[in-house]
């Protein structure tokens, strides 16, 4: 099996359980990246604020705010240094926060030297992986893949999370629903099961992550006994289309491989578009997109009446301005799907 190089990668090996926010430094290898405090997770400690990709431990960390101080990242040693021009595979699983706002090109560096601040300062740099550029990682995306291939100049050791770019470099997108914010805390996110491998002669990324031990998955924490869990997963659409992408059926196809086999209580399927037409036709066009997911879920087993559908038309979007790198965000259906705990 090819080899995480990143110690602790899913935050699981830990001293003490968290109790309050700042204390990553209770998650075995890991520490703050300037004088920020980011936090540390666990399911299983009852101290979480959501699910864990994997597993029971996860960090938390603030990656942007009204005044670009207000910046956290997560450091760690590697195992071994990395060769000069070894082709690497890198990447986390991120999970956005409610918050004021979201951004794009979160990030992972890998530096020879530690990048920590003896400040609450930002670290400007070139991350060798980042999430995609004009798209923000918003809470209704639930956990994702960043991951990249890069070539390695030799002697990287350190191994530093977080955002790497000024204000003016991002596409921000602005909550109008938020409740209240606090100026400086207005950008939350997650990060659980970072990795980074070395590639061999015709091995990439998905190939690599197949066989090892960090995977697409939403297990089941063995916490407290609750009625009912969720998980949640989201399809996209091409431009004035309602039929599934093949990049959206394999998408839905993985989903099931996890969701498959549990005891299901309802899905809900809720349909988005962009701006662009009218109202009205947007709206009739969520509804052939909640159809054609539905049809889906029909044709492996699940019954009509466990599905409820709620067609948005434009009124939920994720971005709002008319860039179409941006509006097709919007083109989507989520799916929550609630199942019973199979208890022992």
């Amino acid at each position: 099996m090819t080899q995480n190089l990143v110690p602790n990668p899913g935050f699981e090996l830990y001293g003490q359980c968290p109790s309050r926010y700042g204390e990553l430094t209770k998650a075995d290898g890991w520490y703050s990246g300037n004088t920020g405090t980011p936090e540390y997770f666990r399911l299983d400690c009852r101290y979480e604020q959501g699910p864990a990709h994997s597993g029971q431990g996860y960090a938390g960390l603030i990656l942007f705010g009204d005044y670009d101080k207000a910046i956290e990242y997560l450091v760690v040693e590697l195992d071994t240094p990395l060769r000069a021009n070894q082709l690497y595979c890198g990447g986390f699983y991120l999970r956005a926060e409610e918050s004021f706002m979201y951004i794009d090109r979160v990030g992972m560096l890998l530096s020879q030297e530690d990048q920590k601040k003896g400040e609450w300062v930002p670290i400007v740099r070139h991350a060798q992986i980042t999430s995609p550029e004009g798209m923000p990682m918003v809470p209704e995306l639930g956990w994702n893949l960043v991951e990249q291939q890069f070539v390695a100049q030799g002697g990287e050791r350190y191994l530093t999370m977080g955002n790497f770019y000024p204000p003016e470099q991002h596409l921000i997108h602005l909550n109008e629903f938020a409740a209240s914010f606090e100026p400086g805390w207005n950008s939350y996110y997650y990060v659980d099961d970072v990795f980074l491998y070395a590639l061999g002669t015709g091995e990439t990324c998905q190939s690599v992550r197949q066989k090892s031990l960090v995977k697409i998955t939403h297990e089941e924490p063995e916490i407290a006994p609750i009625d009912t869990l969720q998980v949640r997963d989201t399809v996209w659409f091409d431009f004035d289309q309602w039929r599934l992408t093949e990049h959206a059926e394999k998408s839905l196809d993985e989903f099931w491989s996890i969701a498959e086999g549990q005891e299901w209580v309802t899905i809900y399927l809720n349909g988005h578009t962009d701006t662009v037409g009218t109202p009205g036709y947007n709206l009739y066009l969520s509804e052939r997109r909640l159809e054609e997911v539905s049809q889906y879920f029909s044709q492996k087993g699940i019954q009509r009446e466990q599905m409820q559908l709620n067609p948005q038309g434009e009124n939920q979007t994720l971005i709002l301005d008319d860039k179409p790198a941006s509006n097709r965000l919007n083109r989507r259906v989520t799916i929550t799907l609630r199942y019973a705990r199979k208890r022992k």
